[in-house]
């Protein structure tokens, strides 16, 4: 309705409109200097210019058959970032990579991110808007061999273990 849309929008809002959890939110609002000082209320056009400023994708796991494998979940972090080109310098921030995963998931893959940053795969870096996370280009054949589950890492397995467990 024509009236809604000219109603301020609560933080909750923006950030399920985004797609992110309210305190990622916040983060970018105040790297992008839109953060109110008074009441947390914001104009209809905000989410655009979050998505923008955030350099926020198109939700990577949407359609995707899903399992509580953190090694399934990993092969698609990897041939999503080499699907999209976010190699060497190009890079991607990390919430679109955990973007419409449940929490335990999401957690799961932010460790497993960790590893495969110790492991040289990916380059992990950061900026105002987050984390920033792309393959590693000198470990381009290796993260292609784990994408396509032709070999596996053992802090990946291990991770895995860990969390099975628990």
């Amino acid at each position: 309705m024509l009236v809604d849309a000219l109603k301020p929008m609560k933080l909750t809002h923006v950030a399920s409109e985004l797609g992110l959890d309210p305190l990622t939110t916040v983060r970018l609002l105040v790297a992008m200097g839109a953060m109110p000082s008074d009441v947390l209320q914001f104009d209809s056009d905000i989410v655009a210019r979050l998505r923008e400023f955030g350099r926020i994708d198109e939700p990577w796991w949407d359609g995707l058959e899903t399992s509580d494998d953190l090694r399934a979940d990993v092969m698609v972090l990897l041939s999503t970032l080499l699907e999209r080109g976010w190699i060497g310098s190009r890079a991607t921030p990390l919430h679109n990579a955990l973007r419409g995963l449940a929490d335990q998931r999401a957690l799961a893959l932010r460790d497993a991110v960790d590893v495969l940053a110790e492991e040289g795969v990916l380059v992990v870096s950061a900026c105002p808007i987050g984390q920033m996370i792309s393959v590693s280009q000198e470990q381009l054949s290796r993260a292609r061999r784990v994408a396509r589950g032709e070999t596996e890492l053992e802090g990946i397995t291990q991770l895995f273990e860990e969390y099975c467990v628990s």
